[in-house]
């Protein structure tokens, strides 16, 4: 799957426990393993270079999920960030 790749950096990377495309729809899903309590910030890119903020999540039990509906290019880039 080429549209999630996922990068340690100091911290322990959130470990991906599952990834949906909707092609129909141009969704794309993603899920993690969390502790409750922390915070996430999702980024979106398309070269590596020019980061956007997508979303934020707040993890509530030992996973958290962020669905973004504009998944519309051949080539995304997604990063989680703990705030």
């Amino acid at each position: 799957f080429d549209r999630i790749r996922l990068v340690a950096g100091a911290e322990l990377a959130p470990v991906i426990t599952g990834v949906d495309f909707s092609s129909e729809i141009n969704e794309l899903t993603i899920q993690w393993q969390t502790v409750e309590g922390f915070r996430y910030r999702v980024d979106r890119s398309a070269d590596l270079e020019n980061w956007a903020e997508i979303g934020v999540v707040d993890s509530t039990g030992d996973s958290a999920t962020f669905t973004d509906p504009g998944a519309d290019q051949p080539r995304l880039f997604y990063r989680l960030i703990r705030l």
